[in-house]
């Protein structure tokens, strides 16, 4: 009989569609599930796989997140790390310049390189620190702390050249420090400061208009401080220095009026209110410093205006002040103040004629000095009061024949002179000073017939104060030094048979002072001394030596009719001296003695 397998291929041959149905339902039946079955299997791997590579980006992305934020931890540590370092370095910076100014072990004279390169080294490395440029708060003010630490130990060595570029850098960091929300009024305290430093700075180097806007913006800061709080006492010191600083350009511009006013302002703020206010003793050193120097300049400036008994008043004033604070150490500012005191004293002492009380003023002086300059060997403005009493000293013992004496004190006071103006040429008032002792110690050497080397020392000191009388030419003490040197020229030119330079002398003094009477019949005169010397010169040519006399003749009778047009009553100088017989028998010369004689009259008429 058939088999299973034949009987199913009949069956399929008579019936195609069923066959075909049949065979489609059991694939469907039987393959389906399979196909779907490997089809899950290979998407549940794509699933494993996608799910594995999400862990491994998840866990790669946790990594990495746990290594940047170790790296931010690693970061701000470091920074931490650095600013503490920075901090650390600057407060080493200050603490070392502070020593550098005041360590007592420091001033033993042997250790003067020493203490100059230690505080150059320490300079150079804050220069290099602040390179960095940042805008970190905390860094400016310290910084701006640590320059004016630099400032004021540069000052007491008398290096204001170097000390004017640190001042320009504190004011420069206070003003950035002051414009972050956290400076609050501890910015407006430091820019103040700043301020008044740099201030006072401009006027050392006469630099006026600078000073005088600098030292009223710092004025403005101070006065918005106390609006708010009267009785803050950093900002009360502060306007003491700035009232100081007020007076001080006052009087170097002529302005008398203000630098009393200055003066006066700052003596009643002390006495009425500041005195019992400022009480931490730093601040009171500092607030006392202002005071006391101040009653000193006040005092001088009475005294050189020939105001004597309220110039006796304010001394005595300051000694009170100086007294009445025993108990705290007084800073080596003011106990300099009460040295130059001393000279201002001695000022007046010569003007009542009393020469022993002067000469133990200036002692005084110099006593003070040298206990400052024991400790501080170069301390600059013990240095400039030493040179005052010791160039002071010298002129009083001239006076009394002791010349010996007065070479001595001279000679020291010009060596003084000349180690302060190397150490900052900018400063106007050292080169003045240095000019006018030239003259002094030039006027010496020809009175005692050295009249060469007289004359070298003169023109070096007319050099110095033409360029100091450019720069400020209301400077009353330049002018004066420059007439004194170009009129001691002149007479040295007598000495050397130099008629060429009597002659120039005359020329440039009456320049220099076109309306002072006396000055042009000293010009005059000058001319008559040079007409007699070329009268007995044998080696000028007759031509030229007509040519110079008609010339020279004209100019000296021109400065002469001048002179007695601009008030000169020296009728007896003119009437009789011989330095002028060259001049008296020329045409004009009696109408010049007649105006002479009745400038005399009204000068007397003005007296009674």
């Amino acid at each position: 009989p058939p088999g299973p397998l034949l009987l199913a291929r009949r069956w399929a041959q008579r019936r195609p569609a069923a066959a075909i149905a049949l065979v489609a339902g059991v694939l469907l039946f039987l393959v389906a599930p399979t196909v779907f079955l490997l089809q899950q299997q290979a998407a549940n791997r794509d699933i494993r796989a996608a799910l594995d590579a999400a862990r491994t980006q998840k866990q790669q992305a946790e990594t990495a997140r746990d290594a940047a934020r170790e790296q931010e931890r690693l970061a701000n540590e470091r920074g931490e790390l650095v600013k503490k370092q920075r901090d650390l370095a600057i407060q080493v910076i200050r603490d070392l310049l502070t020593r550098v100014a005041d360590e007592e072990r420091l001033d033993d004279p042997r250790l003067v390189t020493f203490r100059r390169e230690l505080l150059d080294k320490a300079r150079d490395y804050f220069e290099r620190f602040l390179a960095q440029e940042t805008d970190d708060p905390d860094l400016l003010y310290n910084t701006a702390r640590a320059v004016l630490d630099l400032v004021f130990a540069e000052g007491e060595l008398g290096r204001i050249d170097v000390a004017v570029g640190q001042a320009a850098r504190a004011v420069e960091l206070a003003r950035r420090y002051g414009q972050h929300a956290s400076a609050g009024p501890a910015g407006e305290l430091l820019l103040a400061e700043a301020l008044m430093t740099y201030g006072r700075i401009h006027l050392m180097q006469a630099h006026y208009d600078e000073g005088r806007r600098t030292l009223a913006e710092g004025r403005r800061v101070v006065d918005t401080i106390l609006q708010r709080e009267p009785q803050n006492t950093a900002a009360n010191g502060l306007l003491l220095g700035l009232l100081r600083g007020d007076g001080l350009l006052a009087t170097a511009t002529n302005d008398l009026d203000g630098a009393h006013a200055a003066y006066a302002a700052l003596d009643e703020a002390w006495t009425q209110r500041l005195e019992a206010l400022i009480t931490e003793p730093g601040e009171r050193s500092m607030a006392l410093d202002h005071v006391v120097c101040s009653l000193a300049d006040h005092a001088r400036l009475y005294a050189e205006h020939g105001q004597l008994p309220v110039a006796e008043e304010v001394a005595a004033r300051m000694r009170t002040v100086v007294r009445d604070e025993a108990a705290i150490e007084l800073p080596t500012t003011v106990r300099i103040a009460a040295a130059r005191l001393e000279i201002v004293m001695a000022s007046v002492a010569a003007a009542a004629g009393q020469q022993d009380r002067q000469e133990q003023c200036l002692r005084e002086c110099l006593r003070i000095c040298d206990e400052i300059l024991a400790r501080t060997p170069e301390h600059a403005n013990a240095m400039r009061a030493q040179a005052m009493a010791t160039n002071s000293l010298g002129l009083l013992f001239d006076r009394r024949g002791r010349s010996q004496e007065a070479m001595q004190f001279l000679e020291q006071s010009l060596d003084l002179t000349r180690r302060i103006v190397a150490t900052s040429t900018s400063v106007h008032d050292a080169q003045v000073s240095l000019a006018a002792t030239l003259v002094n110690v030039g006027s010496l050497h020809k009175d005692a017939g050295r009249p060469a080397l007289a004359l070298t020392l003169f023109v070096e000191a007319e050099q110095i104060v033409r360029t100091q009388f450019a720069l400020v030419p209301t400077n009353k003490s330049a002018e004066l030094t420059l007439f004194h040197s170009l009129w001691f020229q002149g007479q040295v030119g007598g000495d050397l048979r130099d008629a060429n330079l009597q002659a120039e002398a005359g020329r440039r003094i009456a320049v220099l002072r076109p309306t002072d009477g006396r000055a042009l019949r000293i010009a005059g005169a000058l001319y008559s001394e040079a007409l007699g010397l070329l009268a007995d010169d044998t080696t000028v040519a007759p031509e030229e030596k007509a040519t110079r006399r008609a010339a020279w003749e004209k100019a000296g009778m021109e400065l002469l009719q001048q002179a007695a047009a601009h008030g000169c009553t020296d009728l007896g100088y003119l009437r009789d001296h011989e330095h002028l017989r060259a001049l008296r028998a020329l045409p004009g010369y009696d109408a010049v003695l007649r105006q002479v004689a009745a400038n005399v009259e009204a000068a007397e008429r003005d007296d009674r």
